[in-house]
């Protein structure tokens, strides 16, 4: 520790100091160990200021009787104020942390760890799996009413609660086949020739139709059921949290394909599962150009998923190329 420390014996990891006739003690935590945190204790009139810093930079968490102290933090410090002492009390300092409930008592794979966070960031994406049922989010309550904003700074220790809904009994939504990956149904092929959508270039029916912008979020609804455009977020969640391999051989419709086999890395991802993008290339003019070099599919608000052998990546829109579409549900 460092500063000040008063009263009998003072350890590193707990300090005392009088205020007119109470004690309020300050300690670590069970889960803080004194190597990773230190903190200073004194007296400021008849408030107590605790000093605190987390060497590894994670958040730091102080309670008084049950009560959350908000700190001041600056340049990695954390100062907690002690007032109105009117009983001994004991302050706990410790760091904070996220803890993932599932929610299921049965038929999970896989329970995220819970993390160490810095003050006020926010938590990094993370995934729950179960057989049978399929991951709706994180939400702060445990009855799933109010979903946990993944743009929310965390300034406390907190609990997220899984939502789940059960799969689908067959392998199908209305009549088109989906692989699970992340809790969501990926559609197994592009959408090749909607009805009543506006198409740029009808393509083939494995590398699909093409279809502008505009076009592209009724191409994906046009299978009916709960079939929809992807987000950019689910996308995204494909390049970070799956495996691709290029193909130069894959086979669909008795066809032999180019592109990517996408799959599952782990158990909190649906660990072999696996779901096949062709690099259909693009439409400009009528005209369809790289197929079987590059990937382009669009995604929600004009974003779309770009991809050829060696990179992938999510990029701004162009709205009056045709590109590829996959539907996905939830």
């Amino acid at each position: 520790s460092f500063g000040d420390k008063n009263g009998t014996n003072p350890t590193e990891s707990e300090q005392t100091v009088t205020v007119g006739n109470y004690k309020v003690t300050v300690k670590l935590a069970e889960n803080t160990p004194a190597s990773e945190v230190v903190f200073s204790t004194n007296l400021e009139g008849n408030a107590v200021k605790i000093k605190a810093v987390s060497v590894g930079g994670y958040g730091l968490e102080c309670i008084k009787d049950n009560e959350v102290l908000a700190p001041d933090v600056a340049n990695g410090f954390h100062t907690f104020t002690v007032s109105d002492i009117s009983n001994d009390m004991v302050v706990t300092i410790g760091y904070i942390t996220v803890s993932f409930d599932l929610n299921i008592t049965d038929n999970f794979k896989a329970k995220p760890e819970d993390i160490r966070i810095g003050y006020n960031s926010t938590v990094p994406p993370t995934y729950a799996s179960a057989e049978k049922h399929s991951f709706r989010g994180w939400y702060t309550d445990k009855e799933c009413t109010e979903a946990w904003n993944d743009s929310t700074g965390v300034t406390r220790s907190m609990t997220l609660y899984a939502k789940w809904a059960e799969d689908p009994t067959e392998n199908k939504i209305n009549d088109h086949e989906y692989v699970k990956l992340g809790g969501y149904y990926w559609a197994t092929e592009n959408v090749y020739k909607a009805d009543d959508v506006d198409v740029k270039n009808d393509g083939d029916e494995n590398y699909g139709s093409y279809y502008i912008q505009n076009e592209s979020q009724k191409a994906a609804t046009s299978w009916g059921g709960t079939w929809t455009l992807p987000s950019a977020a689910q996308w995204q969640a494909l390049i970070d949290y799956c495996d691709w391999t290029w193909k130069t051989d894959y086979v669909y419709n008795d066809k032999k394909m180019i592109g990517y086999l996408v799959k599952g890395r782990d158990d909190t991802y649906e660990s072999g599962n696996s779901v096949f993008l062709p690099a259909a290339g693009y439409c400009r003019g009528g005209d369809v150009y790289d197929q079987g070099n590059l990937g382009y599919f669009w995604s929600d608000y004009g974003r779309y998923l770009y991809f050829d052998n060696g990179s992938r990546g999510m990029y701004g829109s162009y709205p009056s190329d045709g590109l590829s579409v996959r539907p996905v549900s939830e």
